[in-house]
């Protein structure tokens, strides 16, 4: 439609020249050198001049095309390979979503000869093994796109998962620690490193991931507080017995993070009665029963010392219920005590 337009355009333009060049007076004289001269009226010679000229920008224009013909043909079929590649890209990742990994493996192999991005292809071959359960194969792509601009942290992400799937735990810890390393909102390199150190009972170095990913905000509050409480009891309980006193110590840190958590304040009264530390004992075990109560807490009241007569024994129960008498466990206790006295 728009070149129908300008070729009427074209050859209004082309009236209204003639007709304003016939008006010019004068003419234009030819001599071919022969001694023959030809005369001809201005308006035939100007549109005599323009004649030529459009034929010679048309042989031009066709001497252009046959030149660039080559080209432009290399050129339409690349685009039409880029076009056929991406396509094939994106079935393949939707073919690996919906687990047909024959398919998502075929159109791998497709992608791969033409698509641009190589990114893109490296995502669909992770895939594509992840579902075929080649492990290996998926941390090998996984591990050449965090090589890539853009790719770093989905690739060490997904190489982390690959290597923790065919159970290398220390390379999914250096891949998490890697991403960790990098300057990131994404919070699984934190989640990932504490799992994999918490997995291998890595106490110290659980604790250091914990304080990074408290600087980084990506944990905070009571689950902080309580991961921190956890670490420092199995630390605490792993320790021997001539370490009794760094045992007391994270156990009290522990107790100072969670007074919630009850296996810290359970640790802490048994090791203070090793010491004979029974006043002490006791009052770990009131301040662990107030935040809350536990029948692991009131059980080890019961044995703070074998010397200890039934009397004494229900006079700490029964403080020990009025730290937090209205819990359910207090209720149970109070009604264990009123069966003993019938």
């Amino acid at each position: 439609m728009i070149i129908l337009f300008l070729i009427v355009l074209l050859i209004v333009l082309a009236g209204v020249f003639v007709m304003w060049a016939s008006r010019l007076p004068g003419g234009l004289i030819l001599d071919l050198g022969n001694g023959t001269l030809y005369e001809f009226e201005l308006v035939w010679a100007l549109l005599a001049i323009l004649l030529v000229g459009a034929a010679l920008a048309l042989v031009w224009s066709l001497l252009t095309g046959l030149v660039t013909l080559p080209h432009r043909f290399t050129k339409s079929r690349r685009v039409s390979k880029t076009k056929a590649a991406n396509k094939a890209l994106a079935d393949g990742l939707l073919a690996a979503e919906a687990g047909d990994a024959a398919l998502a493996i075929k159109l791998s192999k497709k992608a791969a000869q033409h698509a641009e991005d190589d990114r893109l292809k490296l995502l669909l071959e992770a895939r594509a093994a992840e579902i075929s359960d080649d492990w290996s194969g998926a941390e090998r792509a996984w591990g050449q796109l965090a090589r890539l601009p853009g790719g770093q942290l989905a690739g060490l992400r997904g190489a982390a998962s690959a290597a923790s799937a065919r159970g290398d735990a220390i390379s999914a810890e250096a891949r998490a620690r890697e991403a960790l390393e990098m300057k990131s909102g994404a919070d699984w390199p934190f989640n990932a490193l504490f799992d994999s150190q918490v997995a291998a009972g890595n106490w110290s170095a659980a604790l250091t991931t914990l304080a990074t990913g408290e600087k980084r905000g990506q944990i905070s509050g009571e689950s902080l507080r309580r991961r921190r409480a956890v670490l420092y009891t199995a630390q605490a309980a792993n320790l021997q017995h001539n370490e009794r006193k760094e045992a007391q110590r994270l156990l009290a840190e522990a107790i100072r993070s969670a007074p919630s958590f009850p296996p810290a304040a359970w640790h802490g009264a048994r090791q203070l009665m090793i010491d004979d530390k029974i006043k002490a004992a006791q009052g770990v075990l009131e301040l662990g029963w107030k935040a809350r109560p536990h029948p692991a807490l009131s059980q080890l009241l019961q044995r703070l010392d074998s010397a200890a007569t039934p009397k004494l024994i229900a006079e700490r129960l029964k403080t020990l219920i009025a730290t937090n008498p209205d819990h359910r466990e207090s209720r149970i206790l109070e009604a264990d005590l009123a069966m003993r006295d019938r």
